[in-house]
This record gives structure tokens, C-alpha cells and sequence, in this order.
């Protein structure tokens, strides 16, 4: 759906019977109901529609919405047959080390519809991995979603007939619950591609010169500066500007040429690679000074951050900043966001009736979607279940920590002070310590772990498969990386997938259905 551009086919002129459309879509209200509209506009078109990964009641009950038969033969009357078949695409390939399934709005589909089709194909995917690569014998979920998909998963696996052996390829698996922690795509992102908006590669910009940048992995440059923190990304481009500014000094010139061959033939080499960087480079800095400079440094920005910290370490009333940045800004989005991060950090500092009310006399009878929303998620029920349960993993898993205490963990940094729940709980796990592993039992974090693990292959790490049922940030994914490389010291190797990828205004787009869309 991201990539998906409504074209008007009205223009189009009648044509023969020999005139055939092919559509492929994940099996999503808001995509069967566009689809279905724009097949309206072409009568005289053979359609094909092609559902991943299945028909469901959902599709079903579209068709007949739309006035639309599902046939298994060429259409006779195009006008109102469209030949419908499961296509089942499993998952596709973002990294080497990281896999989405073509699901959309996974989280809003699953947790608020009550729609399980996400997980059935996060099941299915799964399956799929071990018929390829040995059934794994590791299992720990995270949530109650992961634990229906742990169910389903084994269901499949005795049906597909996938071997257990003594040294499967994967080790382990971690099945989390996007529900078991909305906090995370929810605060202001601090890596560079979710904040200045690259998505699988691309970033919009309002530049003139540029409405549009594509970056690759295979460049050096951009996979060193994805992933890092923004106070970290703009010193390493400003390094390599200079170093290729100094190429093309004179005096740098002169003492290439009284290099010795061999070290002259490396520096070679070396040019080579900054003559080709240099256009991405241009376009890096753009974006770090034109994002990172300007935003930054903006006392609005950084208040901001420092608000979520008060309130995500402390647990301290901000339901006034969000009441103030409706009054002077009329920014709801943020007002919204903030509201919702307390209600699942302190939930008895917000007046649910006054908020309820407050929506209704703004948006009309679009906030009756919301706030049934709110309710479906727990967020306004007069329980403190939320409140409690983000104290529990706030203090048992230290996912925020005032600047002067534990200085010394090396996540706490890596996050710049806010660890990703699934994160820490991976640390914690893989570490082995049975003292941590019942403290999680205690904690009432909603935590199973089945089976045993396999023994070590010598001088290989373990690999371990992590899923997201309900979308993942580009953040986790990132920090996941550098747990394994750097503070494992490279013992384990993670494999990171997901229903979806999310960020922070897409996930207020679930959590807010109707509200900002245009």
C-alpha cells in the first residue's frame, strides 16, 4: 500500500476483449476497497486480483459490498466478475539480515479488527524458514499474539513435515508482540533513516533540486551512517568531505607522486572509491544539515525529547505540554502522541472524560473511531493495568536510566538512554543468567520459553531468528545489529523479521484511524 498510486483510468479508451489487468494486494480492507473502486472505472478490462495470502471474510465481504463475483475462469461479463486466487508470498528479503512480510497495517489489522490473517501469514512464513532450514527448537514468545502464532507455526510444521536435527541452521527463535510494547515507536526516532524518512532506500525530500534520493547499502559510506544515532551521523560525512577536499589540493598531489609503488597503487584504489562517493556524499550532508542541523537545534525539537525522557524515566505528568502544543500550534498529531504515551506510562494523569469530550468537539464523528480504538487497545479503561505493567519493565529492565546511574551499560548508551524493550529482554536472555530469567518469570511479562537448545557448533555463532507480529521500527532492527556485533562480541548472529515495517507516524495512523489521513 505504500507504493501504491491511485491512477484515474477514466481517460481510458474502450478497448477489445483482449485488454487485461493483474493486480496483486495483501488481503486489507483499505486495499481491497480502493482496488474494487478503480476496477469500477473499467468495465470492459478482464481483472485478475491476486490476494496475499489468502481469501478471507474480509476480501469476501468486499466483493459483495462492491457488487463484484469471484470466478475461477476467464471472465464472461468483466463488468462485475474478477478472477480471484491466493498467491501466497510469503515473506520478501529488506537485508541480508532483515525480512518483511506484505502485510499493512499489521498492528491496527490484528489488535483493533480482531482481524487474524497477519498472523496466519507470519505463521506460515515461519513455517516456510524451517522447511528450508531445520525445525528450530528454541522458542520463546513475547505476548499473546507470539504465543497464537507459536501455536499456529507448530500446527503447520507437523503438517510440512520439517526435519529436527542436532545442529539446525537457526537456533533460536523469539517470537514479540507489538502490543507488549507500543512506547517504542511512539517516541522521537533517534536514527537517521526513520528521522529524516528513508524508507527500503528511497527519501522524499522538498528540495527543488532533488525531489527524491536512493541510497544503496552497497555503498560504504551509507550503510556506515544508517543506523546510528543522529548526534552521531554528521561528524563521519563532514571527516570524508574534507579527505576528498584535500585530494584535490595541490600540495596533497605532490606527495601522491613521491609515494612508493605499492603505496601509491593502494592510494589509487583509494581515490577510485572517493571519486564515486562523492555524489552520494553531496547528498548525505544535504540531508544531515537541511534534517539533522536545522530540526536539532530547533528548542521545540529537543524540549520535546527531553519531555518523553521525564516521562518515560519518571513517570511524570506531560499531559500540559500535549494541551499545549494543541493551544499555540494546533498540532494535534504530537498532542495525540504524547496523550497516548501517558497513557500507557501513568494513566491516571489523564481525565478520560475530558479527553474524550475534547476530541469529539474537534474531529466530529471521526473521533468515535479513535476512541473505540483506545478501548479496544486498553488505553482508556479505568484499570491501571498499562501504568503498572510499564513500571514493572521500566524498572526490572532498566529501559530508561538517569544520567547518573549505570553509566557503564553499554545498551543504555547505545540507545542514547532509551533501550527498545525486546532489546533488553534479548540481552537478558542470551546471556544466560538464571538469576534474570526468573525475575523475568515473576515480573508478569507475559514471557514463555519452550525447548531446549541445540549444542554449540565450535568457533560459530548462534543464530537466532527474531519476529515482530505487529510491525517493527527500523530503530529495533538497528540495535539488534549492533547487540549482536558489538556487545556479544559477534557470539550471536540475528536474523530480524517482521509483519511490517513501522515508525512513528504510521503507527499514529493505526492508533488514530482517520485522523491525519489526507
Amino acid at each position: 500500500n505504500q507504493w501504491l498510486k491511485m491512477i484515474t483510468m477514466d481517460a481510458i479508451e474502450r478497448t477489445n476483449d483482449s485488454a487485461e489487468l493483474i493486480v496483486i494486494s495483501p488481503a486489507e480492507r483499505t486495499n481491497i476497497d480502493n482496488i474494487l473502486n478503480t476496477f469500477k472505472l473499467i468495465p470492459n478490462y478482464k481483472k485478475c486480483l491476486l490476494i496475499i495470502p489468502r481469501i478471507t471474510a474480509v476480501v469476501q465481504q468486499s466483493f459483495f459490498i462492491h457488487e463484484f463475483k469471484q470466478v475461477q475462469y476467464v471472465p464472461k461479463n468483466p463488468a462485475k466478475e474478477i478472477y480471484t486466487k491466493e498467491f501466497h508470498y510469503d515473506f520478501f528479503p529488506v537485508d541480508e539480515d532483515y525480512f518483511l512480510l506484505p502485510c499493512y497495517h499489521s498492528f491496527y489489522q490484528i489488535n483493533v479488527e480482531n482481524d487474524y490473517n497477519d498472523i496466519y501469514a507470519s505463521a506460515r512464513a515461519l513455517t516456510k524458514i524451517q522447511t528450508v532450514f531445520g525445525e528450530i527448537p528454541y522458542i520463546v514468545t513475547i505476548g499473546q499474539n507470539a504465543i497464537n502464532t507459536k501455536t499456529l507455526m507448530e500446527g503447520l510444521l507437523k503438517k510440512s513435515g520439517s526435519l529436527s536435527t542436532q545442529y539446525p541452521l537457526i537456533d533460536s527463535i523469539f517470537l514479540f508482540d507489538r502490543s507488549c510494547d507500543m512506547v517504542t515507536p511512539l517516541t522521537s526516532q533517534m536514527i537517521l533513516d526513520e528521522y529524516i524518512g528513508v524508507n527500503f532506500g528511497i527519501c522524499e525530500t522538498e528540495a527543488d533540486e532533488c525531489k527524491m534520493f536512493i541510497f544503496s547499502e552497497k555503498t560504504n559510506i551509507v550503510s556506515e551512517v544508517r543506523g546510528h544515532l543522529l548526534n552521531e551521523v554528521i561528524q563521519p560525512l563532514t571527516d570524508l568531505n574534507k579527505e576528498i577536499k584535500k585530494v584535490k589540493d595541490p600540495e596533497n598531489l605532490k606527495q601522491i607522486r613521491s609515494l612508493q609503488r605499492e603505496e601509491f597503487k593502494k592510494y589509487c584504489f583509494h581515490l577510485k572509491e572517493l571519486s564515486g562517493v562523492e555524489p552520494i556524499l553531496c547528498q548525505l550532508l544535504y540531508l544531515a544539515n537541511t534534517y539533522l542541523g536545522q530540526k536539532m537545534q530547533a528548542p521545540l525539537s529537543r524540549s520535546l525529547l527531553n519531555y518523553e525522557y521525564v516521562l518515560l524515566s519518571e513517570g511524570q505528568s506531560i499531559t500540559q505540554v500535549a494541551e499545549s502544543f494543541i493551544q499555540l500550534f494546533n498540532d494535534w498529531k504530537t498532542a495525540l502522541r504524547l496523550i497516548i504515551l501517558q497513557l500507557i506510562v501513568n494513566h491516571k494523569e489523564v481525565n478520560t472524560q475530558v479527553f474524550n469530550q475534547s476530541l469529539i468537539d474537534e474531529f466530529g464523528d471521526k473521533a468515535r473511531k479513535l476512541i473505540s480504538t483506545f478501548e479496544n487497545l486498553d488505553l482508556l479503561k479505568a484499570d491501571q493495568k498499562p501504568n503498572q505493567q510499564w513500571k514493572t519493565f521500566r524498572d526490572l529492565l532498566c529501559l530508561t536510566t538517569p544520567k547518573d546511574k549505570n553509566d557503564n551499560d553499554e545498551l543504555l548508551n547505545m540507545c542514547d538512554k532509551l533501550i527498545p524493550l525486546m532489546v533488553r529482554i534479548l540481552q537478558f536472555i542470551t546471556s544466560n543468567d538464571q538469576q534474570i530469567l526468573s525475575k523475568l518469570h515473576d515480573s508478569g511479562l507475559p514471557i514463555t520459553i519452550t525447548g531446549q537448545l541445540p549444542p554449540p557448533v565450535p568457533e560459530k555463532p548462534r543464530k537466532i531468528l527474531i519476529f515482530f507480529i505487529g510491525g517493527l521500527t527500523i530503530s529495533e532492527v538497528n540495535f539488534i545489529r549492533k547487540l549482536g556485533k558489538k556487545i556479544s562480541n559477534g557470539k550471536f548472529q540475528f536474523v530480524v523479521g517482521s509483519t511490517d515495517q513501522i515508525n512513528m507516524n504510521n503507527f499514529m495512523d493505526q492508533l488514530c484511524p482517520g485522523m491525519f489521513s489526507h
